[in-house]
């Protein structure tokens, strides 16, 4: 666990600069290929959603957002095909996912999504093709695809990629240098547009290799949070209600940059004076100090 937490932390912030790493990160941006051989069904629309980065894209809750919006115009015939990290299911036949499965099950995102959308079927298997197609015999008409931006050797239909404005290539350089899941050259001739998740600055320029795309600008939406109560000790989560006030408090976080999060609170008049991190997808067990009084946590986390 404490490997895997400076490692992250390593990609994330691109410490790894030596001659070493760096002939690594090349070795690696050389074979990164953003398309991933998916067997699509016939008859089905496509969508692709991915990610500049390793993590902290905003690419989840831009699935969410779309099959949100899709749902309401074509009830019944949405599904949505996760990746099921770190769970039984990453290594199982296709099966649906329901909000009240276990995390070690499905995997913790799969879970967010089918919370989040209790109205769109969610998928989770070993093989991405034969989930697509057992998605197919449930009637799934249009199947967007989480954590894959281009499909190969049939193409998606529409491919969205997801950037932070803050940070659009991350540390900008490939693994083990930084955490940019491929040349940003390859990652934006995969996409048919661009999604900039956040709240982008004025002044913020795109990278040059964006040229061409069409971009939209996905504007910061209030934070879903869960409350950490000390009686709990970090194993029980209630709807953050009822806070009072909106300082200080204290932040659990086990996600890919949690200084977006952070910033997303701050912005809302929310004053971080404690911030513990854990690593994305993987387990925390914290015990939480006293003071702040106060301990929130996002509804992936929780």
């Amino acid at each position: 666990m404490i490997l895997r937490r400076f490692a992250t932390r390593a990609l994330e912030e691109g410490t790894l600069r030596g001659p070493i790493a760096r002939l690594v990160s090349r070795g690696y941006a050389a074979v990164a290929d953003p398309s991933r051989p998916v067997a699509l069904p016939q008859g089905v629309v496509s969508i692709g959603i991915g990610g500049t980065t390793l993590g902290g894209s905003g690419k989840t809750p831009l699935v969410i957002a779309c099959a949100r919006y899709l749902s309401r115009r074509w009830p019944g015939e949405i599904a949505i095909i996760a990746h099921g990290y770190g769970s039984h299911a990453s290594k199982g036949s296709p099966r649906r996912v329901h909000g009240e499965d276990r995390v070690a099950s499905v995997g913790d995102e799969a879970k967010l999504i089918a919370r989040a959308l209790p109205e769109v079927p969610v998928f989770v298997g070993a093989s991405r093709s034969e989930t697509a197609s057992y998605a197919a015999t449930q009637r799934a008409r249009v199947l967007i695809f989480d954590g894959v931006l281009q499909a190969k050797p049939r193409r998606f239909d529409l491919s969205l990629l997801a950037m932070d404005a803050m940070r659009p290539l991350g540390s900008g350089r490939c693994p083990p240098s930084g955490d940019l899941r491929a040349r940003a050259g390859e990652l934006f001739a995969a996409c048919d547009a661009i999604c900039v998740t956040g709240e982008p600055a004025k002044s913020m320029e795109l990278p040059v290799e964006s040229r061409g795309k069409e971009v939209f600008a996905i504007g910061r939406t209030a934070p879903t949070l869960r409350r950490l109560g000390p009686e709990a000790s970090g194993r029980e989560v209630q709807p953050a209600l009822g806070l009072g006030t909106r300082g200080p408090i204290g932040l659990v976080t086990r996600l890919a940059r949690p200084e977006r999060f952070r910033r997303a609170l701050e912005a809302h008049g929310f004053v971080v004076t404690s911030h513990i991190r854990g690593v994305d997808h993987l387990p925390l067990v914290v015990t939480l100090p006293d003071e702040p009084r106060n301990w929130l946590t996002t509804e992936k986390c929780a």
